[in-house]
């Protein structure tokens, strides 16, 4: 036998081995499906400037958030909301995460320079965001409204995310 048929020949005998077949189905894993991060924005408001925080937790493409948005006046009205929201949230290629999300929460509404506060009430808060993300830090646009009987309020913030993102 020549060297090239010996070769060929060994070649074969591996790809055929339990350790070819393992070599051949080794990939690199993919990356996970769970991550945790907080952001810091600021914005635009319905009233003025717009300020939103929050704590998200994703798995898989559940993500549950824990946000605190507000407007701050321009003229003596400020409102603020807290909420707990769920939603979904894919990537889109290129680094970039789209997400939407609903939850329950409650709205404080303030007049004059908060001197006359109405008290808390429900609010349906709804929020979504396009990010672009690194392993730890990412930029988002996020938009977000608290729907309440006192006075509905909206915002749209560019933030700051940091925590686990891919």
């Amino acid at each position: 036998m020549t060297a090239k048929r010996i070769t060929c020949f060994i070649a074969v005998v591996i790809s055929l081995s339990p350790w070819g077949v393992a070599l051949a189905q080794e990939k690199k894993p993919p990356p996970s499906r769970v991550g945790a991060w907080m952001s810091l924005g600021l914005g635009l408001g319905s009233r003025g400037i717009a300020g939103v925080l929050d704590g998200n937790f994703r798995h898989g493409p559940s993500v549950f958030s824990l946000q605190l948005a507000g407007n701050s006046p321009i003229d003596d009205y400020n409102s603020n909301g807290y909420g707990a929201l769920y939603g979904r949230g894919f990537p889109v290629g290129g680094g970039f995460q789209v997400s939407a999300s609903a939850g329950l929460g409650a709205a404080h509404n303030c007049y004059r320079g908060g001197h006359d506060c109405a008290p808390l009430v429900l609010a349906v808060p709804l929020s979504a965001r396009i990010s672009q993300r690194g392993e730890v830090v990412g930029i988002a646009l996020v938009g977000f409204t608290y729907l309440n009987r006192e006075e509905t309020f909206s915002g749209v913030a560019l933030a700051l995310e940091l925590g686990k993102l891919k």
